[in-house]
């Protein structure tokens, strides 16, 4: 229940948490939103995927990394270099769909695979970063 009704959540710090979870929903992916919505509003975790006590799902990869514990291993292995807000945002994007196992990223991630192979068979690159800052 996003419109506030719910009897026992009535206060006015939920409603302003709630006015605050509500605004990022445009920066942050639709299920996070909902499940932030829903721990507010006191879902229960079994009417989720998983069924158990657990308010929020922490999903890992098959390296049992997080999509946190990815981006910061990500960025710390760029050293010194810097990048910009889309490059930062699309590295976790992938690692967050990566952890998801969304389709699309599962794509993405094939296809920059299949990619550097090619690159690299047809003696194009080496082992070094992708682009020079």
């Amino acid at each position: 229940m996003i419109d506030g009704s719910h009897p026992s959540h009535s206060s006015s710090s939920d409603d302003r948490i709630r006015r605050k979870i509500e605004a990022l929903g445009n920066s942050l992916s639709l299920p996070t939103v909902r499940k932030a919505l829903g721990v507010l509003e006191g879902e229960h975790a079994s009417n989720r995927r998983g069924g158990n006590d657990d308010p929020m799902d922490i999903r890992v990869d098959p390296s049992k990394r997080t999509t946190q514990q990815l981006f910061r291993g990500f960025m710390h292995s760029l050293g010194s270099r810097t990048e910009g807000n889309d490059f930062n945002k699309g590295a976790l994007d992938c690692a967050l769909g990566i952890v998801n196992r969304d389709e699309r990223y599962l794509g993405i991630y094939e296809f920059c695979v299949w990619y550097y192979k090619l690159l690299k068979k047809e003696g194009l690159i080496d082992e070094g970063p992708v682009r020079q800052s």
